[in-house]
């Protein structure tokens, strides 16, 4: 997913060699996050291949993100021609969760060719995104390292203490913690010693971490069964995928990118599901949701359908705003919506609706009664 390049400054990548990062820079507008955030949410995705941060080879949704033009026109300058993706990973944190000062194992090696893309697409701020110290990725060594030569355990080193240890290295040194927004991404080193802090607690903050390298930089599979120091790696490759110019087999574990599905290929076909009965006692207090159908139609790129059950008085989720259309079929009842033009929801109306076309009501109230649906597709 590529943004017009109106929403990008480039900064010069003598930046990114003194400072270990640059940025923020936008790469992705607020619909486009919107749309991340909502695929998160009701779309379908494998699992990663081979460990958590496997996203790459099996899932085409997050390679287009990983490989637009925007952020390759960046990547060159920093790593040249010749360039794998080896790391795709959804990062989430709840308000007040932090992620510990530290630096990244795979790409903690002292010759660098890493590059990693931080990208925020929800409840993304200043308090909530990235913290770093300039120049650490000079400083030698990770600070994993750093922290068990002080006898710190992963977690237990403060901002005063990673601070002082940097200072004792480069007396200017800082914490820097750039201003930024959903759309925004800071490109840095692995080996700058790095952490978060969702400290607004407006929200649960999610980002997406792109990772890469130069092709001739071997990548491997962090082994956490011990101790956080020595690092230790295991013999599995992880799966890498050239994005930029050649790779290496003899460096690299090199594997093809997911194939682009084509709109036909995905089509919606029948369907025949059970809908569980609940008991009287769960009916008047239970949201239950049963899905139905995820897919494309000839003229639709994303159709999803689900039977959902409110109890009385009860809401699936709290206020938010749908890029796409939404139906809403009411079987039995009476359904308030609020809803308001106005995308900060400011002031919204309440919408009823009860139940209405006989025809499909009693296809439906009849799967309700029975336990089983069928849908036909194309």
């Amino acid at each position: 997913m590529s943004s017009p390049s109106s929403f990008l400054s480039r900064p010069p990548a003598d930046t990114f060699l003194r400072d270990g990062f640059m940025g923020p820079v936008r790469l992705f507008t607020p619909a486009q996050c919107a749309l991340i955030v909502e695929s998160l949410r009701v779309g379908s995705h494998p699992a990663p291949m081979d460990w958590p941060k496997g996203r790459a080879p099996n899932d085409r949704f997050f390679f287009d993100l990983a490989t637009s033009p925007t952020l390759l026109d960046l990547l060159t300058p920093l790593l040249g021609n010749d360039i794998v993706l080896w790391s795709i990973d959804v990062v989430e944190r709840d308000p007040g969760q932090i992620h510990h000062w530290h630096s990244d194992i795979e790409s903690s090696a002292p010759g660098g060719h890493f590059v990693s893309a931080w990208i925020g697409v929800h409840n993304t701020s200043r308090e909530s995104a990235l913290q770093m110290i300039a120049g650490s990725h000079e400083f030698g060594k990770p600070l994993q390292q750093v922290a068990h030569e002080h006898k710190l355990r992963w977690g237990e080193a403060t901002d005063e203490m990673v601070l002082a240890w940097a200072r004792e290295r480069d007396p200017l040194a800082a914490i820097v913690q750039p201003a930024m927004a959903d759309g925004d991404a800071i490109l840095f080193d692995g080996r700058l010693w790095h952490g978060s802090n969702n400290a607004r607690g407006e929200g649960r903050r999610i980002a997406l971490l792109l990772q890469f390298a130069a092709a001739d930089s071997p990548v491997s599979i962090p082994d956490y069964s011990g101790p956080m120091w020595p690092f230790r790696f295991k013999e599995t490759r992880p799966p890498v995928i050239v994005v930029s110019g050649r790779g290496d087999d003899a460096i690299n574990r090199l594997v093809p990118p997911p194939p682009a599905i084509p709109l036909a290929c995905n089509r919606i076909t029948t369907f025949v599901g059970k809908i569980e009965p609940l008991s009287p006692a769960d009916s008047s207090t239970t949201v239950r949701s049963w899905p139905l159908m995820s897919g494309s139609t000839p003229a639709l790129r994303y159709l999803e359908a689900h039977y959902l059950w409110l109890g009385a008085g009860q809401s699936p989720h709290g206020s938010h705003n749908h890029l796409a259309e939404s139906l809403a079929i009411v079987l039995d009842g009476t359904l308030e919506a609020l809803v308001d033009d106005d995308p900060s929801f400011a002031t919204p109306r309440s919408i009823r609706a009860k139940s209405s076309t006989p025809s499909l009501l009693e296809t439906l109230s009849r799967a309700r009664r029975t336990g089983v649906i069928t849908i036909s597709g194309p």
